[in-house]
């Protein structure tokens, strides 16, 4: 049989009428209609300028990457359709097998002699199907969607007509699939998100820019007892508690108008008991791309328990120190007592009693009473609570200088028991044993280490390292060691006594 090939240019009004049809196509799928109706217009379109010599079909690639399902072939017949949907991509397995898995066009001029096709042959043939031409559709990242196939009645070979009407037509596919699969993509993602809200055991809201609410998940419905329209209407605020209301919702209003993150602790009323319950409610905006805050999205965490476990703490934590300070107390007196009976024991009971008295400042700075008292919780506030007793103005005889560091309990009595030390032998041997003396102590913290060096001068003139270290620098040495995981270095100048102490970041706020 004679293979038909046509020499003839395809007038510029049939590619005309080819761009008025993608223009239609097009806007098809700006309108929603769907993919199958879309590509079955594309289809149509292209068959109309083969004057029925063409029969076409779209197949697409399905999610696993491995078939080929029907998409559009309206003028093919039905069974042959049916037949080929799901076929597996591969070689040898006809024309659109082949070039999905090639992923280059394939030309099979005649259908009953081209191997490609093989033990297939005889489905198309028993169709009347002769020719098949399948071109790759690729996305604009040259990932494969699916094929187009163009069947002929009898053999022929493409011409360049042929091959400038299927580019057109592969082209305007790819944009059809890729903006479907873009909208399905978005479609299931949207799903999934809103499944996810509404079976969260937690409030998720949404609000407009201004503000104003404009959905609640189903969660803060069935807590508050409010609808959203009562919720629009101002009903979140009247279920905070009283004490906290006003507050709360002045902050609300701040971080509107600075189009700043929302995050605060609210007591919300719970509508079947009338109980409240602590929430942690943040709020971010959510930006267009035009830089505008386009919504807010908030949620609300219920942290309730974690509340009432942090009162009923600090309610116990509050009792234990007031009996540690006064276990300070009586340790103190009984020590003093004791001294009392036997004078020569007065010098180290004295000494001893400052050492008590050292850890109850270091207590009480670490306490959360100490806390709330300050408002702060620093090594310097630390250093200049422990040497207030050396001298009426601490300007007048001590520099805390540097970098000020967040420091725990843990680390505070440590690092007390430290100080208190130094303190003890610059009276007794060192700066603070003459009238001109000072002391700095300087902070520097570092990326992983916060590293304190304690400096004396005008002091009596350092003769070298003690022969022996008494029991008050052994501990001193211990406690930066053990309890602090650092290190201690003397350097016993003749200007004064320096040492230097390493904590790591880690171990200071412990």
């Amino acid at each position: 049989m004679p293979i038909h090939t046509s020499h003839r240019s395809a007038p510029d009004s049939r590619i005309l009428r080819l761009l008025e049809s993608e223009k239609r196509v097009l806007g098809q799928v700006a309108a929603g209609v769907p993919i199958a109706k879309v590509l079955e217009e594309l289809v149509l379109a292209v068959e109309t300028e083969a004057n029925g010599e063409l029969l076409g079909s779209i197949l697409l690639l399905d999610k696993q990457g491995r078939h080929l399902l029907h998409s559009a072939a309206p003028n093919l017949p039905a069974a042959y359709n049916d037949a080929i949907h799901g076929v597996e991509i591969g070689e040898g397995v006809g024309s659109c097998g082949t070039a999905a898995h090639r992923g280059e066009a394939v030309f099979v001029t005649d259908i009953a002699t081209d191997p490609l096709w093989g033990a297939f042959a005889e489905l198309p043939l028993a169709h009347g199907l002769r020719a098949c031409w399948s071109i790759p559709i690729r996305g604009a990242d040259g990932r494969l969607l699916g094929t187009f196939g163009n069947y002929y009645r009898e053999p022929r070979n493409p011409t360049a007509d042929d091959l400038e009407v299927i580019a057109h037509v592969t082209q305007t596919a790819a944009l059809v699939i890729e903006r479907h699969l873009s909208d399905q993509a978005l479609r299931e993602s949207e799903g999934r998100f809103r499944t996810l809200v509404e079976l969260s055991p937690q409030v998720v809201w949404f609000c407009a820019a201004d503000g104003q609410v404009t959905y609640c998940n189903p969660f803060w419905h069935t807590f508050s007892g409010l609808s959203l329209e009562q919720t629009r209407n101002g009903g979140w605020a009247n279920l905070i508690h009283p004490d906290h209301r006003d507050a709360i919702v002045r902050r609300w209003q701040r971080a509107l108008a600075s189009l700043t993150a929302f995050e605060v602790e609210i007591p919300f009323r719970r509508s079947d008991d009338g109980n409240h319950r602590w929430f942690v409610v943040r709020a971010r905006p959510v930006h267009d791309a035009k830089g505008k805050v386009a919504q807010w999205i908030g949620i609300a965490l219920d942290i309730h328990e974690r509340k009432q476990a942090e009162e009923a703490r600090e309610l116990l934590t509050g009792e234990l120190s007031h009996r540690i300070k006064n276990v300070f107390t009586v340790v103190g007196g009984l020590a003093s007592l004791t001294a009392r009976r036997h004078p020569a024991a007065m010098p180290f009971a004295r000494e001893f009693q400052q050492r008590i008295s050292a850890l109850a400042s270091a207590h009480e700075h670490a306490s959360p009473q100490g806390l709330a008292g300050s408002g702060r919780h620093t090594f310097q506030d630390l250093v200049a609570k422990l040497l207030a007793p050396y001298a009426g103005s601490l300007h007048d005889r001590f520099d805390i200088a540097g970098d000020d560091a967040p420091i725990g309990g843990h680390a505070a009595t440590a690092l007390a028991l430290i100080i208190h030390e130094q303190a003890t032998n610059a009276v007794k041997y060192g700066a603070l044993s003459t009238d001109v003396g000072r002391i700095r102590i300087e902070g520097r913290r570092s990326e992983d280490s916060y590293r304190i060096t304690w400096s004396e001068s005008g002091g009596p003139v350092v003769p070298g390292p003690p022969q022996r270290l008494g029991f008050g620098s052994r501990m001193a040495i211990r406690s930066s060691t053990e309890q602090l995981g650092g290190g201690i270095e003397h350097e016993w100048a003749p200007e004064g006594l320096v040492i230097r102490l390493a904590v790591p970041l880690a171990n200071l706020v412990r």
